[in-house]
């Protein structure tokens, strides 16, 4: 994929637009740019959380992490707590409830994903490595 050129120049030619709507993040959307070649521009208009909660109340590891990833609240307890694991498309790669688990993410191809905690009405998103 060539980026370079994409981004730092006006280039003549035949671009495709998309605009994705993500209900998951609320009134969120993406432009995903195309151009002949295939390269891709995404832009988005929001952030990936709702009403924030503190991303230090809770952190991810290990962060790289090739099998599973474990999310720790420190001393807080979150009753109901859910996990939902996006990709860098806003894609919906994984969800599940949060028990102290480890969630597994061996499925997950290789980059980076975002995952978003939601305890009641409070949402917080951390990014990480899948290796």
């Amino acid at each position: 994929m060539r980026l370079l050129g994409f981004f730092q120049q006006n280039v003549p030619g035949v671009f495709n637009y998309e605009i994705f709507g993500l209900l998951n993040f609320s009134d969120t959307l993406i432009l995903v740019i195309t151009n002949e070649s295939g390269d891709v521009a995404q832009y988005s208009d929001g952030n990936l959380s709702l009403k924030d909660f503190s991303s230090s109340q809770f952190r991810i590891f290990p962060n790289p992490a090739a099998d599973y990833i474990s999310i720790d609240f420190g001393n807080k307890k979150f009753e109901n707590a859910t996990v939902e694991i996006y990709d860098t498309t806003g894609k919906l790669c994984h969800s599940a409830n949060l028990s102290g688990q480890q969630i597994d993410v061996q499925n997950l191809a290789k980059g980076m994903y975002f995952a978003k905690v939601r305890n009641r009405d409070l949402v917080s998103t951390q990014k990480f490595i899948k290796l």
